[in-house]
């Protein structure tokens, strides 16, 4: 289901697959930006940054705790526990669970070595914000590295500040000149002619993107002077 929703931006029930009804609980299906938990509820965490890497050890039986803070709203977020030394298995909560633990977690993995944690947008438990890592010691002594990586979400460009606005050349500009002074030519006159091609140089050259001011051109400073 997650594979095709990659695919295509739409989940599709596959053959032999859960219900929707089902997937529902677990995931958004109608898409919407998730849900921002801005305090911090485990002050004493480690902060890791982000695509940031930190070592760190526990002792069997206790938690050491990390934590991120993130404004994403589309992209995935990876987190990986490296086992140096013993068995770390790693634990993740969100707002609901910001010490989690092997009894109560939003997402955790307890395999023999490495452990990964994969946490999608459209996850139900996904928040913008902050997200907490607890790293248990199963073994005698542990020693890992955790790294958590993701990748921000793309600014809007503004349609006026487009590449195609910012292609905008001379003869661009001279071109529209001359459509306005045809426009004009029949009662406009000489001077109703030049003051067209100021305006046209004005409106092209200030626009956004093109690296001019946007209140006024040179020529028109200097007119008002």
């Amino acid at each position: 289901l997650v594979d095709n929703f990659r695919a295509t931006g739409v989940f599709k029930q596959p053959p032999k697959a859960p219900h929707l009804d089902t997937v529902n609980q677990i995931l958004v299906l109608d898409g919407g930006v998730p849900p921002t938990e801005e305090e911090d509820l485990n002050p004493e965490a480690t902060q890791i940054p982000q695509n940031g890497e930190v070592e760190g050890s526990v002792r069997k039986g206790q938690y050491t705790y990390f934590k991120v803070r993130h404004n994403n709203s589309q992209n995935r977020i990876n987190i990986v526990c490296k086992k140096l030394e013993g068995d770390p298995d790693l634990f993740v909560g969100n707002h609901t669970c910001p010490f989690p633990t092997r009894e109560s977690c939003v997402w955790k993995k307890e395999d023999h070595g490495d452990d990964k944690i994969t946490i999608h947008s459209f996850d139900r438990g996904f928040v913008r914000g902050w997200l907490y890592i607890g790293v248990y010691g199963a073994a005698s002594y542990n020693s890992f590295l955790v790294n958590v990586k993701w990748k921000s979400d793309p600014i809007a460009r503004s349609p006026t500040s487009s590449p195609h606005m910012s292609r905008i050349s001379s003869a661009g500009i001279a071109a529209a000149a001359a459509m306005r002074l045809r426009n004009n030519a029949l009662g406009g006159g000489p001077r109703a002619s030049m003051t067209s091609i100021k305006e046209v140089s004005t409106e092209f050259s200030a626009s956004p993107g093109n690296g001019a001011p946007s209140d006024s051109s040179p020529e028109q400073r200097a007119s008002t002077g």
